[in-house]
């Protein structure tokens, strides 16, 4: 019962961690619970368990604004809500219980690096709806954040687990505490030189000026089509406010409820903006029709002065039960359960939209600002700014907007641009290119705001090699369990003396 009532703890820990980035702490003792205990669980079928109950109290606070998303805007009953919610909330501690189970397998004694490299490797490979990495809670330590254009964020979760596993033999060996405590500073020396080195690039790069709008629809307005011409009205007269004008304005995610079809070439009936003084970035619904069948899409338009269409750009990840609800293929009855959910189509994959030889804009749509190699192809195949077009009133007044933030910016990171967040009701932000928050409309308020970005080319580590760190620490993990599994024709009290903690 103790055992137990010490994984609650720990879940909670990281829970708090995560939604107050204030607490940052926490995240570095969380997983003490999870790595002292399980191994000593009396079989592998309790440490499984063990772990998901830390699970399930870490992600049940965090996703607690889901209940209201479900209901409120997606248009579910309470009880649905309440089961898609707890489905979720067991499915994310399924990682925890995992990695308890394997502790549990190699016993007490296995190496002090199995814990964090059985971590990572959770945090790599399992489909996880929000994927968040136990580094990602450390976004108010700028010079420990910067490792993510070497490693993305599982160099630091990597860091933070190996600290939690020598802390829960320090009594024992304090010696443990010595490299991953020196890793922690090399991370933080690495992250001063290269706050440094960027902030110097930055002084020597010329300024792009985006306008950034933030209309604060309520999802109701954004549904009904008589307020379609409103919505776009709400959207202009902030738009004219821009001084001076800047070289791109941006508006968030569907703001564009009409439709516009995908062949277009002028935006001619279908225009937003006629009187535009800058090319315009902005989200919209469009449509293509192939014979009697018609596909929708989430799609940013790039329009220039002369209203021709520059490029476009259609979601890549469509979000279950908003934009498409599962299995409706297969069952078109169960569409009745929730009238609001859409029915989009997919885009194809990342593009690149030329505003000026130097802005070249990464446009991505809600959700895609979460896809850590999608961003990197477009970086790789020539943005020098990232924007995503949100629009996160879907999730109310809570949490998720920081959370969504949280994670997103480490997209700046890994690949050192400028990353502008125009969302619908907040937070609307600008992120450079070291992952300060340099700029932030308040939310649930009409504004807008004019911001100046440096468009950058530089290349990084995680760009040419991607997620390679994650494969190394999957190839350990996969080491240690072999070489620390239980031997065979020893007695247990034989397995338990051997010392192997190093």
């Amino acid at each position: 019962m103790i055992r137990r009532l010490w994984m609650v703890l720990g879940g909670i820990a990281i829970a708090v961690a995560f939604l107050d980035p204030r607490a940052w702490p926490l995240a570095w003792v969380g997983l003490v619970p999870l790595f002292a205990l399980t191994p000593h669980a009396p079989r592998p079928r309790s440490a499984f368990v063990d772990g998901l109950l830390m699970g399930v109290a870490a992600n049940g606070p965090a996703c607690a604004w889901l209940v209201e998303t479900i209901t409120r805007f997606g248009g579910f009953p309470m009880p649905v809500a309440l089961f898609f919610y707890g489905s979720l909330v067991l499915y994310t501690g399924i990682p925890f219980a995992i990695v308890g189970a394997l502790l549990r397998w190699a016993g007490p004694n296995a190496s002090v690096l199995l814990a964090p490299s059985l971590w990572v490797a959770s945090e790599f490979f399992f489909p996880n709806l929000f994927p968040w990495r136990i580094g990602h809670s450390q976004r108010e330590l700028t010079w420990l954040v910067q490792i993510g254009d070497v490693t993305g964020p599982y160099g630091l979760s990597f860091v933070i687990a190996w600290f939690a596993s020598a802390l829960t033999r320090a009594l024992r060996h304090p010696r443990l505490l010595i490299a991953p405590l020196a890793a922690a500073l090399v991370l933080v020396v690495y992250g001063y030189w290269r706050v440094a080195t960027i902030d110097a690039v930055l002084a020597r790069t010329p300024e792009t000026s985006i306008g950034i709008v933030q209309g604060n629809l309520s999802l109701v307005e954004k549904r009904q089509g008589d307020l379609f011409e409103a919505n776009v009205e709400r959207y202009r007269g902030l738009s004219l406010d821009l001084a001076p004008t800047p070289d791109l304005i941006v508006w968030p995610e569907t703001v564009v409820g009409w439709g516009i079809p995908q062949t277009a070439t002028h935006f001619e009936e279908f225009d937003p903006f006629p009187n535009a003084r800058a090319p315009l970035l902005f989200g919209a619904i469009s449509y293509r029709r192939d014979g009697e069948r018609t596909e929708w899409f989430n799609s940013a338009f790039l329009r220039d002065i002369q209203g021709e269409v520059r490029g476009r750009y259609d979601k890549l990840v469509l979000m279950p039960f908003g934009e498409f609800l599962p299995f409706a293929t297969w069952f078109p009855s169960i569409k009745s359960i929730s009238p609001n959910t859409g029915d989009f189509t997919p885009g194809d994959g990342p593009e690149v939209l030329t505003v000026t030889p130097a802005l070249r804009v990464a446009p991505l749509v809600c959700y895609d600002d979460l896809l850590a190699g999608h961003v990197r192809n477009a970086v790789r195949g020539g943005a020098t700014v990232l924007a995503t077009l949100a629009n996160d009133a879907w999730f109310g007044d809570s949490a998720a907007l920081q959370l969504h933030e949280s994670l997103a910016l480490w997209r700046a990171i890994e690949n050192r641009r400028y990353f502008v967040r125009a969302t619908n009701t907040g937070k609307t932000s600008v992120v450079d290119p070291v992952g300060r928050v340099v700029l932030e409309l308040p939310p649930w308020r009409e504004e807008s705001t004019v911001a100046v970005v440096r468009p950058l080319e530089m290349g990084t580590i995680y760009q040419s090699v991607g997620d390679l760190f994650g494969w190394l620490v999957v190839a350990l993990a996969f080491g240690i369990l072999v070489s620390s599994g239980p031997r065979r024709g020893l007695a247990p009290a034989q397995r338990g003396g051997e010392s192997r903690t190093s």
